[in-house]
């Protein structure tokens, strides 16, 4: 997953964090999945520059994973760097960064219905809006010129851009207001853009902490979001504590667009990351130091608020799956053989461990 994080990891030897979206179901047996009631789609984000990007299925009645979807059921492989995956109105839209594209599959029978690459250098992240318009985030060519592309849903065509900041990521709706944040992308931006969803202009621009890159909404309808901070390195490659930024966690006023609560990462490079909310809109779950925290919406005020649910290895993904309040991490040990994900309850307790793709990185239902 190319987030700021990642670029900064291969610019400046930074740390890594990321954030979601996964796919596919078997349908051999001629039965129709729901997403969400009958299971989850996995993206497998493949190794960057390798074409391998796929999709997986998990199918909660028989507790497993079909594997390959779209390439199966399509005749074509996926591409390059899945980057998220948004199931809206029957149709999934699976953002394929590198690729330039997002393909467009029928949830019914998993068949491809287009194919949207014209106007898309660098997309990251799809946001249905109504039935005829859909936002897409979009990095620019230069990875730092962030846009939001207005695509029509009847054509599948990009109608429209917004400039938004730098490394334009992770969109919610909220009323007729889109929240995007801003990563930064190869650079650095420190702002959450809104946009008013009947006209697609930006009516306010809120300064956040540096490198915003995730979004969730809670019960109130307040938004939450996390940033990577910014990592300046000296000459030796030593940490410029001076000049460096922590990552955050943040809440913004979903009505008067200002920040309520900002809480700062100790140190440098420690987190928090990945932000997913339970199916309540009161629990944050979320990447830091190294493990899997939450915290209660309502009474975090700082980081010792912050509980550690869950502990192991190689984390790539984080996600939710709202219909069960699970939470589902995908494991990814290098980018050159398959993952797996791993299910747990809400409170870090673990469920089971499937075989996926390469690179798993979020879910979609």
């Amino acid at each position: 997953m190319k987030t700021n994080t990642i670029f900064n990891t291969l610019i400046r030897v930074s740390f890594i964090a990321v954030t979601v979206f996964f796919a596919a179901c078997s349908s051999d047996d001629g039965i129709k999945f729901t997403p969400g009631q009958d299971g989850f789609f996995i993206v497998n984000e493949g190794g960057f520059g390798n074409g391998n990007a796929s999709l997986s299925f998990y199918d909660k009645t028989s507790a497993s994973v079909t594997n390959n979807l779209f390439e199966s059921t399509t005749g074509k492989p996926l591409g390059d760097q899945a980057q998220s995956m948004t199931v809206y109105n029957d149709f999934g839209y699976i953002v394929v960064q590198n690729s330039a594209k997002i393909e467009v599959i029928s949830t019914d029978d998993y068949s491809l219905v287009a194919t949207i690459s014209e106007g898309l250098p660098s997309p990251r992240y799809f946001l249905g809006i109504n039935a005829s318009k859909g936002y897409v985030s979009d990095w620019g060519a230069d990875g730092s010129t962030g846009t939001i592309k207005v695509i029509d849903l009847t054509t599948n065509t990009v109608t429209k851009t917004i400039s938004t900041g730098s490394g334009t990521n992770q969109l919610v709706l909220v009323g007729n207001h889109v929240f995007a944040a801003n990563s930064g992308g190869w650079s650095n931006d420190n702002s959450v853009v809104v946009i008013d969803a009947d006209t697609d202009e930006i009516i306010e621009t809120i300064t956040v902490g540096d490198n915003p890159s995730t979004l969730v909404v809670d019960e109130d309808n307040d938004v939450w979001t996390t940033g990577t901070g910014q990592t300046v390195y000296n000459t030796d490659w030593s940490v410029n504590t001076e000049e460096s930024t922590p990552a955050f966690l943040a809440k913004i006023d979903h009505e008067d667009f200002e920040v309520t609560l900002k809480i700062d990462a100790p140190s440098v490079g420690m987190g928090p990351a990945g932000l997913k909310v339970d199916s309540n809109g009161s629990t944050l779950v979320f990447k830091y130091d190294g493990s899997i925290f939450s915290t209660d919406t309502e009474t975090v005020s700082s980081t010792d608020d912050f509980t550690k649910i869950i502990e192991t290895d190689f984390i790539y993904g984080l996600s939710i799956d709202a219909s069960e309040n699970h939470i589902i991490l995908g494991i990814s040990p290098d980018y050159t053989n398959p993952g797996s994900i791993k299910r747990y309850d809400i409170t870090g307790s673990f469920i089971d461990e499937h075989t996926v793709g390469i690179g798993p990185n979020g879910i979609a239902y």
